[in-house]
């Protein structure tokens, strides 16, 4: 019985073995799949990286804000870069401005949403709402567009421009260089000095015949009574001079 008995203890230490064994290669083998599946997504990672363009991780801009302005959605603070694709809303009473070197400037009026678009080409901004102000550098364009027109500069030249979209109305005004507005099927060519509005020109309106004629009644009745103050004037003026008396067009003198 001691011999069996020790056998079997033997046999089941050797199986406790075997399983630690088992479980020691199973762990070191789950550790070596997620090292290497790490490994992966890390070399991944470093290959997307490089295959973005030089274009998109060159250009960047800067911001600067004085209020409450939000990136994406989020707070933003002076100095936080932002890239092609950022939406800013400069809240009321806040200004942004946006420094994206080469390519120029961009400043937020209070209560302002715009999207960025901007690269080798030059800087494109949506105005969702309210008022930018634009430096387009020499040799690049620029543009704004909003729901009613879009407007860009001249590539050739430099130039200042602003854009304000309010209450489906844009209004451009061009402070040096000249923009172009499309707008209403028809392309305004803005320059320095000028400005252009996609409101509706007010036209003359036109006076019913009934108005006309009642128009006419009220003239006729002021120049009736200016007339009957006049004469009345006059014989007084008449009296007063001559001692009541009067003259008559045939050239007789009545006295009272």
């Amino acid at each position: 019985m001691k011999r069996v008995s020790a056998r079997a203890s033997r046999r089941r230490a050797s199986v406790y073995l075997h399983t630690r064994a088992d479980a020691r290669t199973a762990f070191r083998a789950l550790a070596l799949l997620l090292a290497s599946a790490l490994l992966n997504l890390t070399a991944a990672h470093a290959a997307n990286a490089n295959t973005v363009s030089p274009a998109a991780r060159a250009y960047a801009g800067e911001l600067t804000i004085v209020g409450e302005v939000l990136v994406d959605g989020s707070p933003a603070a002076s100095g936080q870069t932002v890239f092609s694709g950022s939406a800013i809303n400069a809240l009321e009473k806040s200004r942004s401005l946006v420094n994206l070197g080469p390519l120029g400037r961009l400043e937020l009026s209070p209560r302002t949403s715009v999207s960025l678009d901007f690269g080798g080409a030059g800087t494109a901004c949506a105005l969702e709402g309210g008022r930018v102000r634009v430096y387009a550098p020499a040799g690049l364009a620029a543009s704004v567009k909003t729901s009613e027109a879009a407007v860009s500069s001249a590539a050739g030249s430099s130039a200042v421009f602003s854009v304000e979209s309010i209450e489906g109305v844009t209004s451009v005004a061009v402070q040096s260089g000249q923009a172009e507005v499309r707008a209403g099927g028809g392309v305004h060519l803005v320059k320095a000095g000028e400005s252009y509005s996609t409101a509706p020109k007010a036209e003359p309106r036109k006076m019913s015949d009934d108005k006309r004629k009642g128009l006419y009644v009220l003239i006729a009745g002021a120049v009736a009574a200016i007339l009957i103050v006049l004469a009345a004037r006059g014989s007084n003026d008449v009296e007063d001079s001559f001692g009541g008396c009067v003259d008559i067009l045939s050239g007789e003198s009545h006295c009272f």
